[in-house]
Protein backbone atom coordinates (compact mmCIF):
# COMPACT_ATOMS: atom_id res chain seq x y z
CA UNK A 1 0.00 0.00 0.00
CA UNK A 2 1.39 3.42 -1.02
CA UNK A 3 -0.27 6.75 -0.38
CA UNK A 4 1.81 8.65 -2.90
CA UNK A 5 4.43 7.21 -5.21
CA UNK A 6 6.39 8.24 -8.26
CA UNK A 7 9.94 7.80 -9.39
CA UNK A 8 11.41 10.14 -6.78
CA UNK A 9 9.00 10.73 -3.89
CA UNK A 10 7.30 7.94 -1.97
CA UNK A 11 5.16 8.40 1.11
CA UNK A 12 3.65 5.56 3.11
CA UNK A 13 6.11 2.98 1.78
CA UNK A 14 4.92 -0.51 2.78
CA UNK A 15 6.88 -2.23 0.02
CA UNK A 16 10.10 -0.30 0.59
CA UNK A 17 10.28 -1.01 4.31
CA UNK A 18 8.93 -4.56 4.51
CA UNK A 19 12.24 -5.83 3.14
CA UNK A 20 13.99 -4.62 6.30
CA UNK A 21 11.83 -6.51 8.79
CA UNK A 22 13.82 -9.73 8.45
CA UNK A 23 17.19 -8.16 9.22
CA UNK A 24 18.64 -7.27 12.59
CA UNK A 25 17.58 -4.26 14.63
CA UNK A 26 21.09 -2.79 14.34
CA UNK A 27 20.77 -2.44 10.57
CA UNK A 28 17.31 -0.93 10.91
CA UNK A 29 18.61 1.68 13.34
CA UNK A 30 21.40 2.62 10.95
CA UNK A 31 18.88 3.13 8.17
CA UNK A 32 16.70 5.31 10.40
CA UNK A 33 19.70 7.46 11.32
CA UNK A 34 20.78 7.83 7.67
CA UNK A 35 17.26 8.79 6.63
CA UNK A 36 16.89 11.43 9.35
CA UNK A 37 20.33 12.93 8.73
CA UNK A 38 19.76 13.27 4.98
CA UNK A 39 16.41 14.99 5.48
CA UNK A 40 17.88 17.28 8.13
CA UNK A 41 20.36 18.82 5.69
CA UNK A 42 17.82 21.19 4.00
CA UNK A 43 16.77 22.60 7.38
CA UNK A 44 20.38 23.29 8.34
CA UNK A 45 20.94 24.91 4.94
CA UNK A 46 17.80 27.05 5.38
CA UNK A 47 19.01 28.34 8.71
CA UNK A 48 22.36 29.42 7.26
CA UNK A 49 20.72 31.15 4.28
CA UNK A 50 18.22 32.92 6.54
CA UNK A 51 21.04 34.19 8.73
CA UNK A 52 22.91 35.51 5.71
CA UNK A 53 19.91 37.24 4.13
CA UNK A 54 18.28 38.32 7.37
CA UNK A 55 15.01 37.05 5.86
CA UNK A 56 13.13 36.45 9.06
CA UNK A 57 9.54 37.17 8.11
CA UNK A 58 6.13 35.59 8.21
CA UNK A 59 6.59 33.83 4.88
CA UNK A 60 9.89 32.43 6.03
CA UNK A 61 8.30 31.03 9.14
CA UNK A 62 5.48 29.58 7.07
CA UNK A 63 7.81 27.69 4.75
CA UNK A 64 10.15 26.76 7.56
CA UNK A 65 7.20 25.42 9.55
CA UNK A 66 6.08 23.35 6.58
CA UNK A 67 9.61 21.99 6.09
CA UNK A 68 9.95 21.12 9.78
CA UNK A 69 6.54 19.48 9.74
CA UNK A 70 7.46 17.42 6.69
CA UNK A 71 10.73 16.44 8.35
CA UNK A 72 8.88 15.28 11.46
CA UNK A 73 6.41 13.28 9.34
CA UNK A 74 9.23 11.65 7.36
CA UNK A 75 11.13 10.79 10.56
CA UNK A 76 8.06 9.38 12.30
CA UNK A 77 7.21 7.44 9.16
CA UNK A 78 10.70 5.97 8.94
CA UNK A 79 10.84 4.99 12.60
CA UNK A 80 7.34 3.53 12.49
CA UNK A 81 8.06 1.47 9.42
CA UNK A 82 11.22 0.03 10.91
CA UNK A 83 9.19 -1.73 13.59
CA UNK A 84 6.05 -3.70 12.69
CA UNK A 85 4.11 -2.82 15.87
CA UNK A 86 4.65 0.93 15.42
CA UNK A 87 3.86 0.57 11.74
CA UNK A 88 0.29 -0.54 12.41
CA UNK A 89 -0.31 2.50 14.64
CA UNK A 90 1.22 4.86 12.08
CA UNK A 91 -0.99 3.49 9.27
CA UNK A 92 -4.09 4.21 11.31
CA UNK A 93 -3.10 7.74 12.37
CA UNK A 94 -1.21 9.13 9.35
CA UNK A 95 -4.16 9.43 6.88
CA UNK A 96 -6.05 11.59 9.39
CA UNK A 97 -3.21 14.11 9.53
CA UNK A 98 -3.56 15.00 5.84
CA UNK A 99 -6.96 16.83 6.07
CA UNK A 100 -5.78 18.63 9.20
CA UNK A 101 -2.59 19.80 7.49
CA UNK A 102 -4.58 20.93 4.46
CA UNK A 103 -6.93 23.02 6.62
CA UNK A 104 -4.09 24.62 8.59
CA UNK A 105 -2.10 25.32 5.44
CA UNK A 106 -5.11 26.79 3.66
CA UNK A 107 -5.94 29.08 6.55
CA UNK A 108 -2.35 30.32 6.86
CA UNK A 109 -2.23 30.96 3.12
CA UNK A 110 -5.49 32.90 3.32
CA UNK A 111 -4.29 35.07 6.22
CA UNK A 112 -0.92 35.85 4.63
CA UNK A 113 -2.44 36.46 1.22
CA UNK A 114 -5.04 38.80 2.71
CA UNK A 115 -2.38 40.71 4.60
CA UNK A 116 -0.15 40.96 1.54
CA UNK A 117 -2.72 42.19 -0.97
CA UNK A 118 -5.67 43.46 1.06
CA UNK A 119 -3.97 45.97 3.33
CA UNK A 120 -1.77 48.94 2.78
CA UNK A 121 1.96 48.80 2.18
CA UNK A 122 2.62 49.73 5.78
CA UNK A 123 0.48 46.81 6.92
CA UNK A 124 2.41 44.26 4.85
CA UNK A 125 4.10 41.80 7.13
CA UNK A 126 7.85 41.22 6.81
CA UNK A 127 8.48 38.13 4.71
CA UNK A 128 5.16 38.32 2.76
CA UNK A 129 4.94 38.73 -0.98
CA UNK A 130 4.16 42.46 -0.73
CA UNK A 131 7.07 43.00 1.62
CA UNK A 132 9.41 41.07 -0.67
CA UNK A 133 8.32 43.10 -3.73
CA UNK A 134 9.28 46.36 -2.03
CA UNK A 135 12.46 45.02 -0.54
CA UNK A 136 14.65 42.17 -1.81
CA UNK A 137 12.29 39.98 -3.78
CA UNK A 138 15.04 38.12 -5.67
CA UNK A 139 17.00 37.18 -2.56
CA UNK A 140 13.93 36.18 -0.62
CA UNK A 141 12.55 34.06 -3.48
CA UNK A 142 15.94 32.44 -3.94
CA UNK A 143 16.01 31.58 -0.26
CA UNK A 144 12.53 30.08 -0.27
CA UNK A 145 13.28 28.09 -3.41
CA UNK A 146 16.56 26.77 -2.07
CA UNK A 147 14.98 25.75 1.21
CA UNK A 148 12.06 23.82 -0.26
CA UNK A 149 14.04 22.51 -3.23
CA UNK A 150 16.72 21.20 -0.89
CA UNK A 151 14.15 19.37 1.15
CA UNK A 152 12.56 17.68 -1.84
CA UNK A 153 15.95 16.80 -3.32
CA UNK A 154 16.98 15.19 -0.02
CA UNK A 155 13.71 13.30 0.19
CA UNK A 156 14.05 12.18 -3.42
CA UNK A 157 17.59 10.95 -2.74
CA UNK A 158 16.43 9.07 0.32
CA UNK A 159 13.62 7.45 -1.64
CA UNK A 160 16.03 6.27 -4.30
CA UNK A 161 18.38 5.05 -1.57
CA UNK A 162 15.55 3.05 0.00
CA UNK A 163 14.48 1.54 -3.30
CA UNK A 164 18.03 0.39 -4.02
CA UNK A 165 18.54 -0.85 -0.47
CA UNK A 166 15.27 -2.74 -0.58
CA UNK A 167 16.65 -5.03 -3.28
CA UNK A 168 19.81 -5.73 -1.27
CA UNK A 169 17.97 -6.33 1.99
CA UNK A 170 15.38 -8.52 0.28
CA UNK A 171 18.13 -10.68 -1.17
CA UNK A 172 19.85 -10.78 2.19
CA UNK A 173 16.65 -11.76 3.98
CA UNK A 174 16.06 -14.54 1.45
CA UNK A 175 19.63 -15.77 1.86
CA UNK A 176 19.43 -15.69 5.66
CA UNK A 177 16.18 -17.63 5.49
CA UNK A 178 17.84 -20.26 3.29
CA UNK A 179 20.83 -20.45 5.63
CA UNK A 180 18.57 -20.91 8.66
CA UNK A 181 16.73 -23.72 6.91
CA UNK A 182 20.00 -25.35 5.85
CA UNK A 183 21.31 -24.97 9.41
CA UNK A 184 18.25 -26.75 10.78
CA UNK A 185 18.66 -29.58 8.29
CA UNK A 186 22.36 -29.84 9.06
CA UNK A 187 21.62 -29.81 12.78
CA UNK A 188 19.43 -32.88 12.35
CA UNK A 189 22.25 -34.55 10.40
CA UNK A 190 24.77 -33.81 13.15
CA UNK A 191 22.89 -34.60 16.33
CA UNK A 192 24.89 -36.25 19.11
CA UNK A 193 25.15 -39.99 18.55
CA UNK A 194 25.74 -42.69 21.15
CA UNK A 195 26.21 -46.47 20.99
CA UNK A 196 26.67 -49.01 23.76
CA UNK A 197 27.32 -52.75 23.69
CA UNK A 198 24.76 -54.82 25.53
CA UNK A 199 27.09 -55.92 28.33
CA UNK A 200 28.78 -52.53 28.55
CA UNK A 201 31.99 -53.76 26.94
CA UNK A 202 32.16 -50.97 24.35
CA UNK A 203 30.75 -47.45 24.30
CA UNK A 204 30.93 -44.80 21.59
CA UNK A 205 29.87 -41.17 21.43
CA UNK A 206 30.05 -38.54 18.68
CA UNK A 207 29.54 -34.77 18.67
CA UNK A 208 30.06 -32.01 16.10
CA UNK A 209 30.29 -28.28 16.88
CA UNK A 210 30.18 -26.03 13.78
CA UNK A 211 32.25 -22.85 13.80
CA UNK A 212 29.74 -20.85 11.72
CA UNK A 213 26.16 -21.00 10.51
CA UNK A 214 26.94 -23.88 8.18
CA UNK A 215 29.75 -26.26 9.02
CA UNK A 216 31.77 -28.47 6.72
CA UNK A 217 32.38 -31.32 9.18
CA UNK A 218 30.26 -34.45 9.28
CA UNK A 219 30.32 -37.73 11.15
CA UNK A 220 28.58 -41.08 11.24
CA UNK A 221 28.24 -43.38 14.22
CA UNK A 222 25.86 -46.26 13.72
CA UNK A 223 25.36 -49.96 14.32
CA UNK A 224 24.84 -52.13 11.25
CA UNK A 225 22.36 -55.05 11.07
CA UNK A 226 25.12 -57.67 11.38
CA UNK A 227 26.32 -56.10 14.67
CA UNK A 228 29.45 -54.24 13.59
CA UNK A 229 29.78 -50.50 14.21
CA UNK A 230 30.64 -47.76 11.72
CA UNK A 231 32.49 -44.68 12.92
CA UNK A 232 33.41 -41.96 10.42
CA UNK A 233 34.53 -38.32 10.51
CA UNK A 234 34.90 -36.10 7.46
CA UNK A 235 35.62 -32.51 6.53
CA UNK A 236 34.60 -30.53 3.44
CA UNK A 237 37.08 -27.91 2.26
CA UNK A 238 35.95 -24.36 3.05
CA UNK A 239 33.12 -22.97 5.20
CA UNK A 240 30.77 -21.64 2.53
CA UNK A 241 27.14 -22.45 1.82
CA UNK A 242 28.41 -24.81 -0.87
CA UNK A 243 30.55 -26.65 1.68
CA UNK A 244 27.51 -27.17 3.90
CA UNK A 245 25.49 -28.45 0.96
CA UNK A 246 28.27 -30.81 -0.14
CA UNK A 247 28.56 -32.06 3.44
CA UNK A 248 24.88 -33.00 3.48
CA UNK A 249 25.19 -34.75 0.11
CA UNK A 250 28.29 -36.66 1.24
CA UNK A 251 26.74 -37.81 4.50
CA UNK A 252 23.55 -38.91 2.73
CA UNK A 253 25.59 -40.84 0.16
CA UNK A 254 27.62 -42.46 2.97
CA UNK A 255 24.45 -43.66 4.69
CA UNK A 256 23.20 -45.06 1.40
CA UNK A 257 26.40 -46.99 0.67
CA UNK A 258 26.50 -48.40 4.19
CA UNK A 259 23.31 -50.32 3.45
CA UNK A 260 25.01 -52.55 0.85
CA UNK A 261 28.78 -52.10 1.31
CA UNK A 262 30.83 -53.65 4.12
CA UNK A 263 34.45 -52.74 3.49
CA UNK A 264 35.61 -49.17 4.33
CA UNK A 265 37.94 -48.96 1.30
CA UNK A 266 35.11 -49.90 -1.09
CA UNK A 267 32.78 -47.32 0.46
CA UNK A 268 35.40 -44.58 0.09
CA UNK A 269 35.96 -45.59 -3.53
CA UNK A 270 32.26 -45.19 -4.36
CA UNK A 271 32.02 -41.87 -2.51
CA UNK A 272 35.05 -40.59 -4.39
CA UNK A 273 33.44 -41.34 -7.75
CA UNK A 274 30.24 -39.59 -6.65
CA UNK A 275 32.10 -36.44 -5.56
CA UNK A 276 34.24 -36.35 -8.70
CA UNK A 277 31.04 -36.16 -10.74
CA UNK A 278 29.21 -33.66 -8.53
CA UNK A 279 31.85 -31.09 -7.50
CA UNK A 280 34.73 -29.22 -9.09
CA UNK A 281 38.32 -29.75 -8.00
CA UNK A 282 38.32 -26.63 -5.85
CA UNK A 283 36.09 -28.44 -3.33
CA UNK A 284 36.94 -31.82 -1.90
CA UNK A 285 36.23 -33.90 1.17
CA UNK A 286 38.44 -35.79 3.59
CA UNK A 287 37.14 -38.79 5.47
CA UNK A 288 38.31 -41.52 7.78
CA UNK A 289 36.06 -44.58 8.07
CA UNK A 290 36.27 -47.36 10.67
CA UNK A 291 34.46 -50.66 10.84
CA UNK A 292 34.52 -51.95 14.45
CA UNK A 293 33.46 -55.41 15.60
CA UNK A 294 32.55 -55.12 19.31
CA UNK A 295 32.89 -58.83 20.03
CA UNK A 296 36.30 -59.48 18.47
CA UNK A 297 37.56 -55.86 18.84
CA UNK A 298 38.88 -56.07 15.30
CA UNK A 299 38.98 -52.81 13.39
CA UNK A 300 39.28 -52.02 9.69
CA UNK A 301 40.25 -48.45 8.84
CA UNK A 302 40.42 -46.59 5.53
CA UNK A 303 41.48 -43.00 5.10
CA UNK A 304 40.86 -40.41 2.35
CA UNK A 305 43.20 -37.53 3.10
CA UNK A 306 42.06 -37.16 6.73
CA UNK A 307 44.17 -36.79 9.87
CA UNK A 308 45.15 -40.02 11.71
CA UNK A 309 43.01 -41.89 14.21
CA UNK A 310 44.54 -41.86 17.69
CA UNK A 311 44.66 -45.18 19.55
CA UNK A 312 45.33 -44.95 23.26
CA UNK A 313 46.76 -48.30 24.38
CA UNK A 314 45.79 -48.78 28.01
CA UNK A 315 48.33 -51.55 28.70
CA UNK A 316 51.32 -49.32 27.91
CA UNK A 317 49.60 -45.92 28.43
CA UNK A 318 50.89 -44.76 25.07
CA UNK A 319 49.24 -42.96 22.17
CA UNK A 320 49.61 -44.50 18.72
CA UNK A 321 48.57 -43.17 15.33
CA UNK A 322 46.49 -45.40 13.07
CA UNK A 323 46.85 -44.07 9.56
CA UNK A 324 46.92 -45.24 5.97
CA UNK A 325 47.44 -42.97 3.00
CA UNK A 326 44.60 -42.14 0.64
CA UNK A 327 43.68 -39.24 -1.63
CA UNK A 328 40.90 -36.85 -0.54
CA UNK A 329 37.47 -37.56 -2.00
CA UNK A 330 36.55 -35.72 -5.19
CA UNK A 331 40.07 -34.92 -6.38
CA UNK A 332 40.71 -37.73 -8.86
CA UNK A 333 38.59 -40.46 -10.40
CA UNK A 334 41.63 -42.77 -10.35
CA UNK A 335 42.15 -42.60 -6.59
CA UNK A 336 42.16 -45.95 -4.78
CA UNK A 337 41.91 -46.87 -1.11
CA UNK A 338 43.05 -49.69 1.15
CA UNK A 339 42.15 -50.98 4.60
CA UNK A 340 44.36 -50.94 7.69
CA UNK A 341 43.55 -53.75 10.14
CA UNK A 342 44.36 -53.67 13.83
CA UNK A 343 42.90 -54.74 17.15
CA UNK A 344 41.97 -52.93 20.36
CA UNK A 345 42.17 -54.39 23.87
CA UNK A 346 40.16 -53.79 27.02
CA UNK A 347 40.62 -50.24 28.33
CA UNK A 348 41.79 -48.87 24.96
CA UNK A 349 40.34 -45.65 23.55
CA UNK A 350 40.00 -44.63 19.89
CA UNK A 351 39.88 -40.91 19.06
CA UNK A 352 38.43 -40.04 15.64
CA UNK A 353 38.37 -36.28 15.10
CA UNK A 354 38.64 -33.39 12.67
CA UNK A 355 41.49 -30.88 12.49
CA UNK A 356 39.43 -28.35 14.46
CA UNK A 357 40.74 -30.07 17.60
CA UNK A 358 44.36 -30.29 16.53
CA UNK A 359 44.85 -26.78 15.07
CA UNK A 360 44.32 -24.46 18.03
CA UNK A 361 46.09 -21.20 18.87
CA UNK A 362 48.49 -20.47 21.71
CA UNK A 363 48.70 -17.33 23.87
CA UNK A 364 50.59 -15.48 21.11
CA UNK A 365 47.91 -16.28 18.54
CA UNK A 366 50.03 -18.79 16.59
CA UNK A 367 48.58 -22.05 15.32
CA UNK A 368 49.95 -25.00 17.25
CA UNK A 369 51.22 -28.17 15.63
CA UNK A 370 49.87 -31.67 16.23
CA UNK A 371 52.40 -32.31 19.00
CA UNK A 372 50.55 -30.10 21.49
CA UNK A 373 47.24 -31.86 20.91
CA UNK A 374 48.82 -35.31 21.09
CA UNK A 375 50.59 -34.53 24.36
CA UNK A 376 47.44 -33.05 25.86
CA UNK A 377 45.39 -36.03 24.64
CA UNK A 378 47.75 -38.62 26.10
CA UNK A 379 47.94 -36.86 29.48
CA UNK A 380 44.16 -36.52 29.62
CA UNK A 381 43.55 -40.19 28.78
CA UNK A 382 46.10 -41.32 31.33
CA UNK A 383 44.06 -39.49 33.98
CA UNK A 384 40.74 -40.88 32.77
CA UNK A 385 39.10 -43.31 35.24
CA UNK A 386 38.62 -46.88 34.08
CA UNK A 387 34.86 -46.52 34.57
CA UNK A 388 34.57 -43.46 32.30
CA UNK A 389 32.43 -44.07 29.23
CA UNK A 390 32.84 -42.57 25.77
CA UNK A 391 30.49 -39.64 26.38
CA UNK A 392 32.28 -38.43 29.50
CA UNK A 393 35.64 -38.69 27.72
CA UNK A 394 34.25 -36.72 24.77
CA UNK A 395 32.93 -33.92 26.94
CA UNK A 396 36.16 -33.75 28.94
CA UNK A 397 38.31 -33.52 25.81
CA UNK A 398 36.12 -30.86 24.19
CA UNK A 399 36.23 -28.79 27.37
CA UNK A 400 40.00 -29.18 27.55
CA UNK A 401 40.45 -28.08 23.93
CA UNK A 402 38.25 -25.04 24.47
CA UNK A 403 40.18 -24.13 27.61
CA UNK A 404 43.57 -24.25 25.87
CA UNK A 405 42.49 -22.53 22.64
CA UNK A 406 43.22 -18.78 22.68
CA UNK A 407 41.55 -17.96 19.35
CA UNK A 408 39.30 -14.90 19.59
CA UNK A 409 36.49 -16.72 17.78
CA UNK A 410 35.80 -20.23 16.45
CA UNK A 411 37.92 -20.76 13.34
CA UNK A 412 37.07 -24.32 12.36
CA UNK A 413 34.42 -26.92 12.96
CA UNK A 414 35.10 -29.40 15.73
CA UNK A 415 34.01 -33.03 15.40
CA UNK A 416 34.95 -35.84 17.75
CA UNK A 417 34.06 -39.52 18.08
CA UNK A 418 35.35 -41.50 21.06
CA UNK A 419 35.23 -45.30 21.32
CA UNK A 420 36.03 -46.80 24.73
CA UNK A 421 36.63 -50.55 24.96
Amino acid sequence: MKLYDNRFITIYRDNDFEAFYEVGVTHRRKLILAHMIINLLPLVMAWFIASALEAVGALYWLFTGIAVLMYVIVSVETIAYMFPDARRIFKRIFPWTIPALALVGGYLGYVIGLTAFGGSEDEALPGTLAYALDYDFASTSFFYGMMMGGFFLAHAGTSLFLKASRVLYTKRAELESDVRFAREVQGRFLQDASLEQGDGGLTAFGRSVPASELGGDYFELTEMPDGHWIASVGDISGHSFGAGLLMSVTKSALQTHLSYQQEPDEILGHLNQMLVRQSDRSMFATMVLLSVHPETREIRLSNAGHIPVYHYVAATQTLEKRHIRGMALGMSARASYQNLRFRADAGDVLIVCSDGLTETRDEAGKVRDFAFFETMLQEQLQQTPVTANAQSITETLLARVEETNFATQPEDDITLIVLRF
